[in-house]
């Protein structure tokens, strides 16, 4: 991960987040929703899927900020808060800062049972940061060679040596050094984010933007029940003189964020996200693609 480049473009997105509460114009909004999205689209924390799903957010809120009932900047503004948690959620904690929180062990657990760094969530627990393909499928292998154990099965697959379930190995040793001592000095760099802070490196939304959040949250949910703006067609009378005109609603919306598909593979809790579509009367009519990363939510294991 380029350090550098993280937090140049980071220093960059909280300057943009902080811009929304001055502008009035829609047009000056909109102009740096999309000066926003490029500081997003140039952090290398971030993974591709998670641009799109962020790119696609303020899509959203372009297009249906009138009837979300928050102001345009704070709900461009809760999309760029969500933005920095995510690059928070994904920036490794490293020896000295571990230290500084009292959470070694539990990092170098983490390092133990994934073999890849170890990250903060919100809550303040700690987990593995999300796999990249590769990492998943080991994840996957190790999650199924577990049930097998060193058991009757295990030996007839492997001649008698059993699966190695081990995860690759990884210390603070594997991590880049600390250079936040050098961000502190120069001001392009100055919204590095400092894992030493604990969930205080997590942005805390209030007020309005805090409001707004919760909507952005829970929009694409009414949005499959409902619909979005309803599409009002007119039916034309057939000239017999008895009316004949009417008018239907129709539920055709699209749905931006990601939606959670249940799957089960050796028990666990997966959930493999799939990208943005069409409804009909809140039934998925596609195309629904599948996410860079496929399944992208493994709770139940630690990330």
């Amino acid at each position: 991960m380029n350090q550098v480049a993280s937090a140049e473009a980071t220093t960059d997105l909280i300057e943009k987040i902080k811009k929304f509460d001055k502008l009035k114009k829609a047009k000056d909004i909109f102009k740096n929703a999309d000066d926003m999205f490029d500081a997003i689209n140039k952090n290398p924390t971030l993974t591709q899927f998670q641009k799109n799903q962020l790119r696609d957010q303020i899509m959203y809120v372009r297009q249906n900020h009138a009837r979300l009932g928050y102001s345009l900047n704070d709900l461009m503004a809760a999309v760029g808060t969500g933005a920095y948690n995510q690059i928070v959620g994904r920036t490794p904690i490293n020896k000295e800062q571990a230290e500084k929180l009292g959470i070694t062990d539990q990092v170098q657990d983490i390092f133990e049972k994934y073999g890849r760094e170890a990250v903060l969530r919100p809550d303040g627990t700690v987990g593995a940061i999300s796999p990249t393909g590769t990492q998943l499928l080991g994840d996957m292998f190790r999650g199924g060679a577990s049930m097998f154990g060193a058991g009757p099965i295990s030996a007839f697959l492997t001649g008698g040596k059993g699966f190695n379930i081990k995860a690759p190995e990884f210390g603070f040793g594997d991590l880049p050094p600390n250079l936040s001592g050098y961000f502190g000095e120069v001001p392009a760099y100055s919204g590095a984010i400092d894992m030493s802070k604990g969930i205080g490196a997590f942005m805390q939304p209030t007020g309005n933007v805090a409001g707004a959040s919760k909507a952005l949250a829970f929009a694409p949910m009414r949005d499959a029940r409902a619909g979005r703006t309803p599409e009002t067609t007119t039916q034309q009378g057939d000239g017999s003189g008895d009316g004949g005109g009417g008018t239907t609603s129709s539920t055709f919306a699209y749905v931006p964020f990601a939606r959670p598909v249940a799957y089960n593979y050796m028990g666990g809790p997966e959930q493999m996200y799939l990208g943005g579509g069409f409804t009909q009367d809140g039934v998925p009519i596609g195309p629904f693609r599948a996410a860079d990363g496929g399944i992208a939510n493994f709770k139940g294991y630690g990330y």
